[in-house]
């Protein structure tokens, strides 16, 4: 049986994609499609690449620091709902170690909406 876990009541999309390139495009492209009042939970070091109209930038950790990712995900998402936007778009992280455990609970925090390359 399939369990959801904590869901903001904004629609969420979680977005893993094994090239970094990938990752911005595909982000870069959910924002163009919604417009303003986008949020993205995401890495450091892509901030600085994404331009959000009205919109939020929230830093989960730097790229390959999976437990302060793990630590705040749950703040963050609530956060995020609080600013009430039209969509959050997730960073996701590769499913080793305890990468496999937040991706789990990731992909039913966002009801399966996942872009996967």
């Amino acid at each position: 049986m399939k369990y959801k876990h904590y869901a903001p009541e904004t629609k969420c999309v979680l977005i893993n994609c094994a090239n970094e390139l990938d990752q911005i495009f595909d982000l870069k492209k959910y924002i163009k499609q919604y417009g303003s009042n986008v949020v993205v939970i995401g890495f450091e070091e892509h901030a600085d690449k994404l331009v959000l109209p009205d919109g939020y930038f929230l830093v989960i950790s730097k790229k390959n620091d999976l437990e302060e990712y793990a630590k705040n995900i749950y703040s963050l998402l609530r956060k995020a709902d609080e600013i009430k936007p039209k969509i959050i778009l997730i960073e996701g992280v590769p499913k080793e170690g305890i990468g496999y455990a937040i991706m789990n609970r990731l992909i039913r925090t966002c009801g399966y909406d996942i872009v996967e390359k």
